[in-house]
């Protein structure tokens, strides 16, 4: 969720915006402690199997009925690799054995402000394929016409993947 400070968690003082450089941060007018906006991550996982990419359609809000790769925040204990391999096993009943990081991109939202979406691949996927979690469905689209993506980092996600998918193919011939 997006943390709007009024005082200070320190001290109690009150905030006040100042610039520091190119940037506008709360600081404390009584501890001068800085209190920084820095984005929150999450994970979009790629996955790629004969020509098709796994899409899940969202259960919830932001963009709730639309289609989108399964993905999500990641915990503060975790990995990108462990965050990527249980949202998909979470979304979809699928489990990877091999995540790879393919793309970053920064993304406001409404609820939790800035937040920063990896994108990886999955690949060695098993397990059996059933919609879960915040997904209402899980299906795999042709790769080339997927439906319409809401959100600018999935689509850089799988773009990137694609094109990784291309080049392993191209390489081997």
């Amino acid at each position: 969720m997006k943390k709007n400070f009024r005082f200070c968690p320190f001290c109690g003082g009150a905030l006040e915006k100042k610039r520091e450089g190119a940037f506008k941060r709360l600081f404390c007018a009584r501890c001068k402690e800085a209190f920084y906006n820095n984005p929150v991550p999450a994970v979009a996982v790629a996955v790629l199997k004969e020509g098709r990419v796994l899409m899940v359609k969202r259960k919830i809000n932001p963009c709730r009925g639309m289609w989108c790769l399964p993905g999500g925040f990641i915990e503060g204990n975790e990995s990108i690799e462990s965050a990527a391999k249980r949202e998909l096993f979470e979304e979809t009943g699928q489990r990877a054995r091999k995540i790879t990081i393919l793309s970053a991109k920064r993304e406001n939202t409404l609820i939790f402000g800035s937040i920063i979406v990896i994108g990886v691949s999955a690949e060695g996927i098993s397990g059996r394929l059933k919609a879960g979690d915040d997904a209402s469905d899980a299906v795999y689209f042709e790769a080339g016409k997927p439906p319409l993506i809401p959100f600018a980092s999935h689509r850089l996600a799988l773009r990137e993947a694609l094109k990784r998918d291309r080049a392993e193919k191209d390489a081997a011939g």
